[in-house]
């Protein structure tokens, strides 16, 4: 009995060990979370603050309203389709929503470092991430914060390059075109992470003398962006709010124009 005690024992440990980070970062999403505009008993937003209009946008999206067409702002589509989702069950669920993606963001950062150093200092980096995205929080409901899901799930993918002999999987590319294709549709300036990293990685291509990876790589990633940004696309051009959206993001920071 005393054997069977132990080892249950000890299958609990390892049971704990094992969700210690997962603790962690859940603890850390939640102390950025209590910064939120939107946290339980924080009160009204003020209506002049970037995420109050963000969050508005999503509303009327709701409401059957076409961003740059109806509203009028400067962020890309899949931002406000991620505000509309949100904001579906009303300001708590944007905070679970916002919740949800942090710990997707901080699980992938913690990931990424446990490729590379062991379990304690992976989490002790994660932490500190956590800890240092503090002062850079700005209340929630950011583009930026809305981005690190896709950011880091690109660096996990981009940390393995070393680690599977230089070489990145077909399925690992397609993602890294649609996480980059996801955040160009975001904020046309955030995807220089993408661009940096596959320079060096052509470049490092041609130095191995691996030629065909110049083809194959670039049409693979195109694929992957082709995949999250057409049905996008489709959706501006169905509603005749491609041009406007291009003007809006492109060319003008005109600021929120409610249209109607």
């Amino acid at each position: 009995m005393e054997n069977i005690s132990l080892e249950k024992e000890s299958k609990l440990v390892v049971c704990l060990r094992r969700l210690f980070p997962y603790f962690v970062i859940l603890s850390g999403v939640l102390l950025l979370l209590l910064q939120s505009l939107f946290a339980p008993g924080a009160g009204k937003a003020p209506s002049w603050d970037d995420s109050s209009i963000y969050n508005y946008v999503g509303w009327l999206m709701n409401q059957g309203f076409t961003p740059y067409i109806d509203i009028r702002d400067s962020k890309g589509p899949v931002f406000y389709f991620m505000e509309m989702l949100g904001i579906y069950g009303g300001t708590l669920s944007l905070w679970v929503f916002e919740g949800i993606l942090l710990f997707i963001a901080f699980l992938f950062c913690y990931k990424m470092f446990k490729m590379h150093v062991n379990k304690n200092i992976a989490i002790f980096s994660t932490l500190f991430i956590i800890i240092s995205t503090v002062f850079i929080f700005d209340r929630g409901n950011m583009v930026e914060e809305f981005a690190l899901p896709f950011c880091f799930i690109a660096l996990y993918i981009l940390a393995k390059y070393p680690l599977q002999n230089y070489s990145l999987k077909i399925h690992q590319i397609l993602i890294l075109g649609g996480t980059f294709g996801a955040v160009l549709l975001m904020r046309p300036n955030i995807p220089m992470l993408w661009l940096a990293f596959c320079f060096v990685i052509l470049v490092h291509s041609i130095i191995i003398k691996k030629y065909k990876r110049l083809l194959i790589y670039p049409l693979t990633f195109i694929l992957g962006v082709a995949i999250i940004m057409l049905p996008f696309i489709i959706y501006l051009v169905a509603n005749g709010a491609l041009a406007a959206y291009i003007d809006r993001t492109m060319f003008i920071k005109s600021g929120f124009v409610p249209c109607r």
